[in-house]
């Protein structure tokens, strides 16, 4: 019988400091987000839930599409239409749509959290899976460092 492993995984996304149109790649311009640890030795996971923080308080519609392979099929333009290439469909099992208003509002920054997700994946070989985000409104991000991932998982050890 295997044993349950739960957690967040931190996945820091670096982005421009500019403005983003809708259809946009936000924080992929080395290609997918790879997201390490992701799997045990079965390669096997759920993604549980998805938490964003927005330091800079843009609270924009965004799509984190989630592969178990690296598209690198793929164009990866930051801050451009990025755009998807036939065979790397294949590796996308699931993504979660962050709603401009579900965000919840500090002082200066914002943050958005999707549970109760049950989205089973087998990771590469490396035990990772892949992220892509996709601008779905119109941000200013004001520095690099202005949005956090967080995405909890389960996963068999």
């Amino acid at each position: 019988m295997s044993q349950k492993r739960v957690g967040h995984l931190d996945v820091g996304v670096t982005v421009q400091a500019a403005a983003y149109a809708t259809g946009e790649l936000v924080g992929g311009a080395n290609g997918a987000i790879a997201i390490a640890n992701a799997a045990g030795n079965l390669r096997t996971g759920r993604i549980r839930s998805v938490l964003l923080s927005d330091r800079s308080n843009q609270k924009s519609a965004l799509e984190v599409h989630f592969f178990s392979t690296n598209p690198s099929n793929s164009t990866y333009t930051e801050n451009g239409a990025h755009t998807v290439h036939d065979t790397d469909l294949e590796y996308e099992f699931a993504y979660v749509a962050l709603a401009q208003a579900s965000y919840i509002s500090f002082a200066d920054n914002a943050v958005i959290c999707v549970g109760g997700l049950d989205f089973p994946y087998v990771a590469d070989a490396d035990r990772k899976i892949y992220a892509v985000i996709i601008s779905r409104g119109s941000p200013t991000y004001v520095a690099t460092t202005d949005l956090n991932l967080k995405i909890g998982i389960e996963y068999d050890a």
